[in-house]
């Protein structure tokens, strides 16, 4: 089953917020950062393959 981006980001905003508080006012700057992570970890495992 594939997992879309923004799920896998949800996921692990559910995650996080379980031991710290994302304040509402970082929360978008929160998934950018995912977000780029996300694009990083793919493009790494594209030039693997």
């Amino acid at each position: 089953m594939k997992i879309s981006k923004e799920d896998k980001i949800r996921i692990i905003i559910e995650d996080l917020e379980e031991i710290i508080t994302i304040p509402t006012n970082k929360e978008d700057q929160v998934k950018d950062v995912l977000r780029k992570s996300l694009r990083t970890i793919e493009d790494k495992e594209n030039k693997e393959i």
